[in-house]
């Protein structure tokens, strides 16, 4: 039996002009409520393509993250499911490290809000490639790249082989990006550009990858370089489907 008191709650009015019975929460209770879900957030699989039973999904984040509280997972709709967190360090972790895979597939993360309707939500991010030309070598080092792709969104991974720094043509850095928003221009502030200097960018799909590097092959006359530049893309024909 609930402790709630059912007759001492006011009867709600009705809305004369339609008939509707108009509910009144006051704010103290929906504060109280909104307080047990601060630290939540909001997770989504295509459970689809997954193939993967909701319990062992669970397990395996859990597994990935290495929370220091406890956690629920609640499932939703449309692949949506609540990830309901205990502390604020574990919302953090979650949230903003990474990325989390279940079968190479990527974790999207939403923070949890007020009303959010998974029903409504549109799928406006994506992790899409983003091209970064002719950035200075001093800048080629994953954790300043991870700074870079920062200012589009929330990067995922950096190409392989712009860490090894085998060509010199462009960066490669998979981001996550909310293309609900304009994509903003991006300045880089150094010590030794007080003035900082604007960066190039292009968010390319998977195919124009591919290509960029056919057109630099079919370009190139030295047949040293030509080969270098085949066994690159060969090698890369894969990778850039991931």
């Amino acid at each position: 039996m609930s402790d709630i008191d059912a007759n001492s709650l006011s009867h709600p009015p009705v809305r004369a002009s339609t008939g509707e019975i108009v509910i009144t929460i006051p704010k103290d209770v929906i504060q109280r409520s909104k307080e047990i879900w601060k630290f939540s957030i909001v997770g989504r699989f295509d459970f689809k393509t997954l193939s993967t039973k909701f319990e062992d999904v669970k397990r395996i984040l859990c597994d990935q993250w290495k929370l220091t509280g406890q956690v629920q997972f609640i499932p939703w709709v449309k692949g949506y499911f609540v990830i309901k967190l205990s502390n604020e360090v574990d919302r953090k972790r979650v949230s903003y490290e990474g990325p989390w895979k279940v079968k190479e597939q990527h974790l999207k993360i939403l923070p949890w809000t007020p009303m959010f309707n998974p029903e409504s939500e549109k799928n406006i991010r994506a992790k899409v490639w983003v091209r970064f030309p002719y950035l200075h070598f001093e800048y080629w080092e994953e954790e300043i790249l991870f700074r870079i792709a920062r200012g589009l969104g929330k990067p995922v991974a950096v190409d392989p082989r712009t860490l090894r720094v085998e060509y010199g043509y462009f960066v490669a850095i998979l981001v996550d990006i909310d293309f609900s928003k304009p994509m903003p221009k991006l300045v880089i502030d150094d010590e030794d550009c007080p003035e900082g200097f604007r960066l190039d960018y292009e968010v390319l799909n998977n195919s124009a990858k591919y290509k960029d590097l056919e057109k630099l092959h079919d370009a190139e006359e030295d047949p040293v370089k030509r080969a270098a530049l085949k066994a690159e893309r060969d090698d890369l024909k894969d990778y850039w489907k991931k």
